[in-house]
């Protein structure tokens, strides 16, 4: 029941007055009320602010008085009564002041006058209910729960204070009977239960405490007074009506070390709290658990594969904590490889040791990559493990690889003639010197014969001899008195030579690199020389010659082939081919600033079939240089001026021409099937070159060379399967009986042995082929 409200005071006066003021002065209002209610009020020097109450018609006194209160509230002020005298005082400082005190039993009449309030609740826990009555209270109300005795004390206006009762007397209700209940858990982890039942009751707050901890937290309850019976209340916790049905849940307590739930409610909760319980408390399926997980890649390597698997999600979720985190140790090695165990401690510091990807690809997975075994380290579900496992068996598949074989073929000819007069003469000066005259427009640069005269054809004539003089010292050096033979030369008195020379040279290059590399890797070959080449000369300091310096590079063949298989047996080349080639000898060009080199290369990126041959690239050059020399104006005779003129025409072709042709390696017995041909390569090249002449082996070149090429119309001599075989076979060869060969390679002719008599210089008829 509610308790009754107290009367306000008397107030002595004329029954009606009329209260009409605008912006009228705080204090003259107070004198006004003073005036007419015959009060004795003490103002305080800082009472500031005006005042407008408007009133149509006459009121009573205690309604003036009232509104009086109402004003001085709104500007932040209250009475206290002390005595016969009535003190104005702010609001904040109100509750220090002795303003009226009511108790459980009494509410205060309605006025904006400060009071005090003593509320005893009797069903609810005080500190529940004390966050609510703070928002209800006014500008200055001072709120403050007394949990010992479950009470709330209250200075507020009184007004504030009869709405705030009001409520309360709402929330102070009876609850349903309670019992306690402790329930054990099998499966479930009780922390998680009771956050579940946390989660769907909406319980503000519940306890996890050990068997201890939870038996003195339930010793903390709030106790009924006034005489009533004690009934044990939960610290801080609020019951809770669940539902429509009368479901009243006051506390739940989780102990971790029964794995139990302690449960504080009526009936209807506990028989619901159970009815959850059993649909929570199951032996969970284990692939719902997260696992350590180990599997080993037989053909991809395992960095690679997490670099992949990690980049699935994007990089989201960042969290390897699992709630089953008392089953995550379960570990299970998915395919281990015989006789090999996992490394000990290797999961955990995967990532820093192999610098590996780690990636969270949904919550509660992790992939990592072990190097020293090549496998993945997982943490995942089972359900997680199944999806993830398909990826990595689609991935790590062994790869097909390519067999490219490359032929470069370079045929230049070199053509040169030299036609041209040489004369000179001599003649002894009256000084005892000689005189020379000479004018080379021919081969011959020497007054003398000498082995210029050897090259070519040369026609001419020479006079009779004359002595030179070498000078005194070389007379005195040889210590010969006469120096007739020591210290003289004789050269011919006049002499015409008429030379002519033709110079052809040619040079046939055939190279043919192969290289072997998987699908999608990058591979190299270099096949070649380090040649010396001069990087300029030391001066010696005692005297003698000075010392060339050398620095060596590579004079080589540089093959780089990336290859791209697709599912129509069509391979993606990235081709880079540099040829380079020193012209001419190498030898006795230190003088010369080392030796001359060309260099030709080629970058491309071409589609071709398997086994198909294709040209990647070409050069066909001509050169022709043409030189004349002539002595001034009389070259320039006619007819005559042939004899004053010498020539030289050089003329030099090139053809350079480069295939390539991959076959794609699907299974080991292509493997053998490469070696097989490679090696009866070998053994025609033996057979057809080795003891042979230059004539004969350049006639057998063409043949050989047929076992590089695939083209339509004139089909590789290395064939595919037939149907009888199964193997690979050469034209004309008989089919073995094997399908894949095992044994060694046939060994080499002896070196003493006579060489097979060469074959036929046609190919035989494909008709004899088996089909490919």
């Amino acid at each position: 029941p509610t308790p009754p409200t107290q009367k306000p005071p008397k107030i002595d006066g004329a029954k009606t007055i009329n209260i009409d003021f605008v912006e009228t002065p705080l204090a003259d209002v107070v004198k006004f009320m003073a005036q007419v209610t015959g009060r004795n009020f003490i103002l305080t020097d800082d009472l500031k602010g005006d005042v407008t109450i408007i009133s149509h018609k006459p009121v009573p006194v205690r309604t003036a008085y009232e509104a009086f209160i109402s004003a001085l509230e709104v500007h932040g002020y209250t009475t206290v009564t002390v005595g016969g005298m009535t003190k104005i005082v702010p609001t904040a400082n109100a509750a220090n002041a002795p303003i009226p005190i009511y108790t459980s039993g009494i509410i205060p009449y309605d006025t904006d006058n400060f009071v005090t309030q003593i509320i005893q609740l009797e069903n609810v826990s005080v500190s529940d209910v004390s966050s609510v009555v703070k928002d209800l209270g006014g500008k200055g109300a001072k709120i403050i729960a007394y949990a010992p005795t479950n009470t709330l004390i209250i200075t507020d206006a009184a007004v504030n204070i009869r709405r705030v009762y009001r409520i309360l007397s709402q929330l102070d209700v009876a609850s349903p009977k309670s019992k306690m209940e402790i329930i054990p858990l099998s499966f479930a982890t009780a922390t998680d239960v009771e956050k579940v039942i946390e989660e769907l009751y909406g319980s503000q707050e519940t306890s996890s405490s050990s068997s201890s901890s939870s038996s003195s937290k339930s010793r903390d309850r709030s106790r009924r007074r006034r005489g009533k019976k004690d009934t044990p209340k939960a610290s801080g916790a609020s019951a809770q009506n669940v539902g429509s049905e009368g479901k009243y849940i006051e506390k739940i307590i989780s102990d971790e070390r029964t794995n139990s739930l302690i449960v504080m409610a009526n009936e209807e909760a506990i028989d619901a709290v159970k009815k959850l319980i059993a649909e929570l408390d199951v032996d969970v399926d284990p692939s719902r658990l997260a696992q350590i997980q180990v599997v080993y890649l037989e053909h991809a390597k395992a960095e690679d594969v997490a670099q992949v698997l990690s980049q699935l999600g994007n990089g989201s979720g960042n969290s390897n904590n699992n709630s089953n985190s008392r089953n995550s140790s379960n570990s299970r090695n998915t395919r281990r490889r015989p006789g090999q165990a996992p490394t000990p401690g290797r999961g955990a510091s995967a990532e820093a040791e192999t610098g590996g990807a780690v990636a969270a690809f949904e919550e509660g997975l992790r992939i990592t990559s072990d190097e020293s075994t090549n496998s993945l380290v997982l943490i995942a579900t089972r359900d997680q493990f199944a999806i993830i496992r398909q990826v990595i068996d689609k991935l790590d598949i062994p790869r097909k690889q390519v067999f490219v074989e490359a032929v470069i073929l370079e045929m230049a000819t070199d053509d040169a003639n030299t036609a041209g007069l040489s004369f000179h003469a001599g003649s002894e000066n009256s000084r005892g010197g000689t005189n020379l005259y000479s004018a080379q427009v021919g081969g011959s640069s020497s007054v003398v014969p000498d082995q210029s005269l050897l090259s070519g054809m040369a026609v001419g004539v020479f006079g009779p001899s004359i002595p030179v003089a070498l000078g005194p010292s070389a007379a005195t050096a040889t210590g010969d008195s006469d120096g007739a033979s020591a210290s003289t030369v004789n050269i011919p008195a006049f002499g015409i030579v008429l030379n002519a020379l033709q110079t052809n040279s040619a040079v046939n290059i055939v190279s043919t690199p192969n290289i072997l590399t998987m699908d999608n890797e990058e591979a190299k070959i270099v096949v070649g020389r380090n040649v010396p080449f001069p990087m300029g000369q030391t001066q010696s300091t005692m005297g003698f010659a000075p010392i060339t310096n050398f620095q060596r590079e590579d004079v080589a063949i540089t093959l780089k082939v990336t290859p791209q298989i697709n599912e129509s047996d069509f391979v993606t080349l990235e081709t880079f081919l540099e040829i380079q080639e020193i012209e001419g000898d190498i030898a006795g060009t230190a003088d010369q600033g080392g030796p001359t080199t060309s260099k030709r290369s080629v970058e491309n990126t071409i589609v071709v079939k398997d086994n198909q041959t294709i040209v990647v690239g070409g050069l066909i050059s001509e050169t022709t240089n043409e030189t004349e020399t002539k002595i001034p104006i009389l070259g320039d005779i006619p007819l005559i001026g042939r004899l004053f003129r010498g020539t030289t025409d050089q003329s030099r072709k090139s053809n350079l021409m480069i295939f390539l042709t991959p076959h794609i390696i699907d299974e080991p017995a292509d493997l053998e099937e490469i070696y097989r041909v490679k090696w009866a390569q070998r053994q025609e090249f033996i057979r057809r070159f080795y003891g042979r002449s230059r004539e004969e082996q350049e006639a057998e070149m063409a043949r050989l060379m047929s076992f590089s090429f695939n083209q339509i119309d004139q089909p590789s001599k290395f064939r595919g399967p037939t149907q009888t075989s199964g193997k690979y076979q050469v034209v004309g060869e008989q089919a073995p009986s094997n399908p894949v060969s095992t044994g060694a390679p046939p060994e080499p002719p002896a070196s003493d042995a006579a060489p097979a008599s060469p074959p036929p210089s046609d190919p035989p008829s494909d008709d004899s082929a088996p089909t490919p």
